[in-house]
This record gives structure tokens, sequence and C-alpha cells, in this order.
């Protein structure tokens, strides 16, 4: 029965890390679509479809390693954005790389201990 708690931890972590990969673009008109936040939205919602299905050791697995490609897209947005400023595409002075990416890391580290759990507990 814990095995389907940590499912639906790695379900959910998918669902936010989707919603993150999506914020930036529907929350400012103005920004230009950026290669990190399409690859995000497409492994987080790989995650979402895999661990909806069976909860194999394979499918656990697999939901590990596109978690864990979100975690590191996000955390490559984050620190890009700290090094480099706002995207040119960006109209207005931001001073944060947004709720976005801060949601896609949430989504990727919860999606991650989701498996964890499910892998490494009895």
């Amino acid at each position: 029965m814990s095995s389907e708690r940590y499912r639906a931890a790695a379900v959910a972590g998918g669902a936010v890390g989707v919603l993150g990969a999506v914020l930036p673009w529907v929350a400012a008109a103005g920004f230009e679509l950026d290669v990190h936040s399409v690859y995000a939205l497409v492994a987080c919602a790989a995650v979402v479809t895999v661990a909806v299905g069976e909860w194999s050791r394979r499918s656990q697995f697999a939901v590990g390693v596109l978690a864990a490609v979100t975690t590191g897209l996000a955390l490559e947005a984050i620190t890009d954005f700290a090094s480099d400023g706002p995207p040119p595409g960006a109209h207005v002075a931001t001073s944060s790389p947004g709720v976005g990416a801060y949601l896609a890391l949430a989504g990727g580290a919860l999606a991650l201990a989701g498996v964890a759990l499910a892998r490494y507990t009895a």
C-alpha cells in the first residue's frame, strides 16, 4: 500500500513539473520559447504517463530517469539565469528566473523522491 503513495507522489511531481514548464508561456506574452522548457515539459508529461501505467521496476526506473532529466533542466535554467540574466526575449527586466523554473525543480525532486522511496523502502 505504501508503494501506491510513492507512486502518487511521482505522479504529483510530474504534474507540478508540467505546470512549471508551461508557466513561462502563459505568464508573460513577451517571453521567447525556451528549449529547456520544452524538454522539461516533455519529460514531465512522460513521468506522469509512465507513472500512471503499470508500476513495475522498469517503469520506476524510467520515471526516475525522466525526473532526473527534469530536475537537471530546471537547475540548468536557474543557473543560466543567475549567470547571464534574463533571457533575450524578456521585455521586462526580471531579477529571478521565475516561478516556473522553481516549480519544475520541485516537481522533478518530488517525482525522484517518490521513485526512490518506492524502490528502497520495504
